[in-house]
């Protein structure tokens, strides 16, 4: 996988080799796995009834050292953790 980036994963188990799934911003630069990231909330509403929006884009990249690249279906999980400061 490139460094940073998700490992795609058949549905049905097993690794989709030769690609990753990159996380990014809203302006769709990378965010390196790991790394702390912060942003503004989107405000959708009136402040007393906002409606909060973590704005966050995710696509699909060859690994740099991989000859082929499989296709199929793939999902992945992310966990992630918010502070509010």
């Amino acid at each position: 996988a490139n460094p940073g980036s998700v490992a795609l994963m058949r549905i049905g188990g097993g690794e989709m080799a030769g690609s990753s799934i990159v996380i990014g911003n809203h302006l769709g630069s990378a965010i390196k796995l790991g790394d702390a990231y912060s942003e503004n909330l989107t405000m959708n509403g009136s402040v007393a009834a906002a409606k909060q929006t973590l704005n966050f884009k995710a696509w699909v990249k060859g690994d740099s050292a991989a000859s082929t690249i499989d296709t199929g279906e793939f999902s992945s999980t992310v966990n992630f953790t918010i502070s509010y400061l």
